[in-house]
């Protein structure tokens, strides 16, 4: 799979310690908006791409949180915003 193409903003030299590479298409994210599952870390639309969108809006809503509309597309995050109560 093509790597996701995300923007990693580093503020600062220590934000390096937060990029995580994907379990899916190997691209680096920033772990603050990726989906963990274990030691496993997924762009938001790599995880929904693997397992569904639907297995994706069963997360918790802490996870779903971080996720951003750049990441996971407008599609999935109209999902994940009517999830919401």
């Amino acid at each position: 799979m093509k790597p996701h193409a995300v923007q990693i903003d580093l503020e600062n030299c220590h934000a390096v310690r937060r990029l995580r590479p994907c379990a899916v298409c190997r691209g680096l994210g920033d772990r603050h908006h990726m989906v963990g599952i274990g030691k496993l870390w997924y762009h938001g639309k790599c995880y929904a791409g693997a397992r569904g969108v639907a297995e994706l809006l069963k997360l918790p809503a802490a996870t779903l949180d971080h996720l951003q509309l750049d990441d996971v597309g407008p599609k999935i995050m109209r999902a994940i915003l009517e999830k919401k109560p």
